[in-house]
């Protein structure tokens, strides 16, 4: 199967684009009509935006913005939001090397050539060339680290549940003074809930009432 990469003749249009849907108000559908009316993008090298943009993850197939979409016109996620878009739409140049983004346009060039098995005289690989560089300056994928980083050191809500019902547990029969050796376990069907609030009440309940002292 022949391969491909995203790019369009007027490349210069990526770029022009991508500012304009910063400013402009996110639309239900990213029409021609949006285009050319509200973004003012008009003519033949415009249209083919809208099919480049569906290609890098920006608009779903139906033409309606993606989070994708709605992240990159947030200033502080902005980068992490190209960064994804490059990842989708060039998923072929990454595979081949995990931080092309990094190297320079020899480099993306090669993999280019490389990806899609042409002659070095191709006139594609100057226009996904061009496009990929117009999408990259506004990516920032130290953003994207951050965000993995963040979601591997992250214990989900139960687990820390759990970990916290035993260590309050252990903590309340080590500061009793019991006369008797008594050992017994307590079960807890926990609730599912993202709420810290919800665990923090049954604990202190268990505390007050079943584990006290008469």
């Amino acid at each position: 199967m022949t391969k491909t990469l995203p790019y369009i003749d007027a490349y210069g249009n990526v770029s022009i684009c991508l500012n304009k849907i910063i400013e402009a108000q996110t639309p239900t559908i990213f029409s021609q009509d949006f285009l050319s009316l509200v973004l003012e993008m008009t003519g033949g090298g415009a249209r083919p935006v809208i099919k480049y943009m569906k290609n890098m993850g920006f608009l779903s197939d139906s033409g309606a913005p993606t989070d994708i979409y709605r992240n990159f016109r947030i200033n502080s996620i902005r980068g992490r939001a190209a960064a994804e878009a490059l990842r989708i739409g060039y998923a072929d140049l990454f595979k081949r090397n995990e931080y092309i983004h990094d190297e320079n346009d020899k480099k993306i060039t090669e993999a280019i050539v490389s990806t899609l098995q042409c002659d070095t005289s191709d006139l594609r690989i100057k226009k996904i060339l061009k496009c990929f560089n117009n999408v990259k300056i506004f990516a920032d994928f130290e953003q994207l680290i951050d965000v993995a980083t963040t979601y591997t050191k992250t214990q989900p809500m139960q687990q820390i549940a759990n970990q916290n019902q035993s260590e309050n547990l252990n903590e309340t029969f080590q500061s009793q003074n019991v006369g008797l050796n008594l050992a017994y376990t307590v079960n807890l069907n926990l609730p599912e809930s993202t709420n810290p609030e919800v665990f923090n009440a049954i604990f202190k309940s268990l505390k007050e009432n079943l584990l006290k002292n008469d």
